[in-house]
């Protein structure tokens, strides 16, 4: 489940320098009079792997551990199909030992754990339904990322201040878009929750089987608590502004629907009938009304939260 995964240390001698430069065949560069070493030009021309040994010593390692492993076994640096947290842990110990990387010393720096759902029908019918994960009872909102193309990704809030964010995309979209060939799947929907500038995690103590279950049971109780948008059902006769009112009264309670129906009028956008008659329905009819509707979970949904509680329960057991 693991993917993305940025590795560092900072305490490198000389020899360990030289050694994992020569035996990753880095080539050298020099900034400022100072020599560094990296991968960069090479690094997609044999297995995805980012290697840099700043001025300072620093080591830096940069890869998808899901396609490293699948490069390995497949030839196909993909990382469409299912991939274990055993797996996981199994490709990171491989990895460290085919470059030649000291563990004493290397830390955590980045990580990604991710999950591919496959689905019956086009992404996108999921991915405009969901709305926001909630957690501590705060929603963290589900954005569209503009930077990919018609819609098919987003993401909560991950500006450089936040140390964790969560993704949900449409992989095989991803896929084509940089030409990395045809998905596994015509529909994969995945979700993956990123952290970032973690400290104090060494490698050592993060693949342990205790750390790795955390950051598993992490995952699925966190992307258990995603919210769909939904639909209401109302008694016969219902209009559909009354409708869609009800559900923003659901979604943000009461006094907020009051508070942007009020500001919105004195702006010039909400009518003096309009803004009277939420008022007065909130006041009056609200407490009665709210007893006779019911939101309606939607087929795309219930098909979501059936392969996630699979997928949950295997990884969980």
């Amino acid at each position: 489940m693991i993917d993305g995964i940025t590795l560092t240390n900072k305490g490198l001698t000389l020899m360990q320098i030289e050694l994992i430069s020569t035996n990753n065949n880095l080539q050298t560069n020099t900034a400022s009079g100072k020599p560094y070493y990296d991968n960069r030009l090479t690094k997609n021309l044999t297995d995805g792997v980012f290697i840099q040994i700043a001025t300072d010593g620093k080591l830096k390692i940069e890869c998808s551990l899901h396609k490293w492993n699948n490069r390995r076994l497949t030839g196909k640096g993909t990382n469409d199909n299912h991939f274990t947290m055993k797996q996981a842990k199994e490709a990171a110990e491989m990895l460290i030992a085919e470059k030649g990387i000291p563990i004493q010393g290397l830390n955590v720096y980045r990580f990604e754990i991710g999950l591919n759902l496959y689905m019956k029908n086009d992404c996108r019918e999921y991915l405009d339904l969901m709305r926001c994960i909630e957690i501590a009872g705060l929603e963290k909102e589900l954005l569209i990322n503009q930077k990919f193309k018609d819609k098919r990704e987003r993401t909560t809030e991950f500006h450089k201040d936040k140390r964790k964010y969560y993704k949900v995309y449409d992989k095989g979209h991803e896929m084509k878009d940089k030409k990395q060939g045809e998905p596994m799947h015509p529909n994969i929907l995945r979700i993956e929750t990123v952290y970032r500038r973690i400290e104090k995690t060494t490698f050592e103590r993060f693949i342990t089987p205790d750390h790795l279950t955390k950051i598993v049971n992490a995952f699925f109780d966190e992307w258990q608590c995603i919210k769909f948008d939904r639909a209401i059902q109302a008694p016969k006769g219902t209009g559909e502004k009354k409708k869609q009112l009800c559900k923003a009264i659901l979604r943000h309670g009461n006094k907020t629907i009051l508070l942007d129906a009020k500001n919105r009028h004195k702006k010039g956008t909400l009518t003096d009938m309009e803004y009277r008659g939420i008022r007065e329905f909130i006041s009056n009819d609200w407490q009665t009304f709210k007893t006779c509707i019911h939101s309606i979970q939607s087929e795309r949904e219930k098909e979501f939260r059936e392969q996630f509680n699979q997928h949950k329960k295997n990884a969980t057991n």
